[in-house]
């Protein structure tokens, strides 16, 4: 049962003001780079308002059930970037499902296979134009 001065519902302890409040706490959202895949897991994104501690308890097996697995693994996880924010940010940028884009390690990687897609473009471009070239003197 309820009173009317009392905050809290018995089906749901939270005060709604709290569970508002949470999703637009600040705080800072931060990325964890593994040293080696886990299953399809490259990476790790989470969100802190102590950040350091947080991470501190991914690297020791005590945080998300990802992070435990890659402990587990003896995969090593570091801290590549962070961004303030809350956890609405942070729901966005795991909704982008393609953390490699974010993380500086993978970025430069990326940035290779680019050049190399954008030569061997190129080199299409040049032998399609070298097709015509021939049939249109013949």
């Amino acid at each position: 049962m309820r009173s009317d001065d009392d905050p809290y519902d018995d089906a749901n302890p939270t005060p709604p003001d709290e569970r508002r409040r949470s999703w637009h706490t600040h705080g800072t959202i931060y990325l964890l780079h593994f040293s080696r895949p886990l299953a399809h897991a490259r990476h790790y994104l989470g969100f802190a308002q102590d950040h350091v501690s947080r991470v501190a308890e991914h690297q020791a097996g005590n945080g998300a059930a990802l992070t435990r697995a890659a402990h587990r693994a003896g995969i090593e996880m570091r801290l590549v970037r962070t961004w303030e924010g809350n956890m609405r940010d942070e729901r966005a940028l795991k909704g982008n499902h393609n953390l490699r884009l974010l993380c500086p390690e993978c970025a430069g990687g990326l940035r290779e296979e680019a050049r190399l897609r954008m030569r061997r473009h190129r080199e299409r471009k040049k032998r399609r134009a070298a097709g015509w070239a021939s049939w249109l003197k013949a």
